[in-house]
């Protein structure tokens, strides 16, 4: 059975108002993990109530520690210029409040950092999954993203408590096809000189993309988006064409990540499940997916 996997691994979060920030802006977008992005998500979190608990920066290190409802989190050292490519950051605490955490550069700017960057860093449980508003891919992601149309109708669609953030996705695309008894496994990220029986790199590298968009809009059915939410998605030119090239039967997307606030959800999503497989066939459709145990009983085929 061949099939296509696509996994998050990353989904590095911008609170919306630090677009207005252009010296920000084009510090953030040079971050390694959100320079290379092609996916987004526009998703709408509760406001928290994070409290400064303790801080002390030394250089380009600070040590910080939050104070989430009753429980404290640990402290921690991180690197700034390495974290947030930013140097001499200070905590602003003119403009820091209980809602989030505001620093200076070096150029006097103002930034907001959301506290779920710290949440794996610092042990939180911030309890705050984003629910999905919209689901997007761009070449130019910070082009995109400052002159979102979205932006707007998704904010003025919050709740006093609520904000908005932009998540950028860092995907794993993988994909696994049989020959014989043999599973090859094979990144779709990279590899361009490998020989795969009738895999067009430049044509699959073209798809990936737009066929994760797809399924993840499809899935999700967010509110903003308007396309792709039907249930024909398996008709769709652009994953006709990519299932066709690879000759593949599933597709499994993989969206659980480590931390409440990365758990994205919608209430339209077609299943509970935060882990799917797409079925190609005479009656496509989802089916929930436990993603350990369903690679652990694929692989044992070729024991």
């Amino acid at each position: 059975m061949n099939y296509v996997f696509f996994g998050i691994v990353s989904a590095h979060p911008l609170h919306h108002r630090n677009l207005a920030g252009q010296d920000y802006s084009k510090i953030f977008f040079e971050i390694p993990t959100v320079k290379d992005t092609d996916l987004y998500l526009l998703c709408k979190v509760k406001k928290l109530r994070v409290i400064l608990w303790k801080t002390f920066i030394l250089g380009n290190w600070l040590r910080i520690s939050f104070k989430v409802g009753d429980k404290v989190s640990r402290g921690f050292w991180l690197n700034t210029s390495l974290t947030f490519g930013l140097s001499d950051l200070k905590i602003d605490r003119r403009r820091s409040s209980p809602t989030h955490l505001a620093f200076l550069d070096n150029n006097g700017q103002s930034l907001v950092i959301p506290p779920e960057s710290f949440e794996q860093l610092l042990d939180l449980n911030l309890n705050n999954s984003p629910e999905i508003l919209y689901v997007g891919e761009s070449k130019d992601m910070k082009k995109r993203a400052l002159k979102h149309e979205k932006i707007s109708p998704a904010i003025a669609g919050l709740q006093d408590d609520e904000e908005l953030r932009l998540h950028f996705l860092k995907i794993k695309y993988e994909y696994n096809f049989s020959n014989g008894n043999i599973l090859n496994c094979v990144s779709l990220n990279m590899h361009k000189h490998l020989y795969i029986p009738g895999y067009d790199f430049e044509m699959v590298e073209r798809l990936k993309v737009q066929v994760a968009e797809r399924f993840l809009i499809n899935y999700y059915r967010p509110l903003l988006n308007k396309t792709h939410k039907g249930d024909n998605i398996s008709k769709n030119k652009i994953i006709v064409d990519f299932q066709k090239k690879l000759n593949i039967q599933r597709v499994l997307m993989g969206t659980e990540m480590h931390g409440t606030s990365f758990q994205f959800w919608s209430p339209y999503q077609r299943l509970k499940s935060k882990d799917f497989v797409f079925n190609f066939g005479e009656n496509p459709g989802y089916q929930t997916l436990d993603l350990p145990s369903w690679i652990g009983n694929h692989l044992s085929n070729f024991k």
